[in-house]
């Protein structure tokens, strides 16, 4: 094998391309790996298959061109991934999909493997109650709030409106009262009018008495 050569292994549908500084009389491998094979996965899921490049013959890590078929149903979520040793993880891969096939610089000696990040539905679901739970605390405690302070303007609207109430009744009921009652002025003119009416029709008595006396 020699550095730049492309290797394509038709089983895996993978290719690979040699780092320039290859080292000569050096040999590839790309194993096909199950879920069995690969690191411990924790909080990802496999997704197809996994591969594993290896060159021999030389030391040390070098950089090499890889493409490899991306999964049939591959989402937004699926992502090529890379297993660290020194780490101990899984670190996503600076890749670039194209149609069905993913391309990325990576490393010799190396795990490859798409990879689906499990979210577990229970810690979910009580995340997002202890979410609506602290949601819900703040508009509850302004529900109580206002409540209260709905009963204490009740309380305090009731005893205004009470009173205005008597007010009203204790100034119709002096209005009538002093509907009923004359003004003095008015007595005095009444007066003045009843004893002018009683002088007219004294008069008017007197002089049909006189007129009868004279006609007898």
């Amino acid at each position: 094998m020699n550095a730049s050569d492309t290797v394509i292994v038709t089983d895996h549908d993978v290719t690979v391309v040699m780092p320039s500084d290859l080292p000569e009389n050096s040999t590839v491998v790309v194993e096909q790996l199950e879920k069995e094979d690969l690191a411990v996965l924790s909080d990802y899921e496999l997704v197809g298959k996994g591969i594993f490049v290896r060159i021999n013959q030389a030391e040390g890590k070098h950089n090499l061109e890889i493409s490899m078929p991306s999964h049939e149903n591959a989402e937004e979520y699926i992502h090529l991934y890379y297993y660290d040793e020194s780490s101990q993880k899984w670190v996503l891969a600076d890749s670039v999909k194209k149609e069905f096939l993913v391309k990325l610089n990576g490393i010799s000696n190396t795990v490859y493997a798409f990879l689906q990040k499990i979210v577990q539905e229970d810690d979910d679901e009580s995340s997002k109650e202890d979410n609506e739970k602290e949601e819900g605390s703040p508009e509850d405690d302004d529900g109580s709030t206002s409540e209260k302070e709905d009963d204490n303007e009740g309380s305090t609207d009731g005893d205004g409106s009470g009173q205005v109430i008597i007010d009203q009744e204790e100034k119709d009921n002096n209005e009538e009262l002093e509907g009923d009652e004359l003004p003095k002025t008015a007595t005095n003119t009444f007066n003045l009018l009843f004893v002018g009416l009683l002088a007219v029709l004294s008069s008017v008595f007197f002089m049909f008495m006189s007129r009868r006396k004279q006609i007898n």
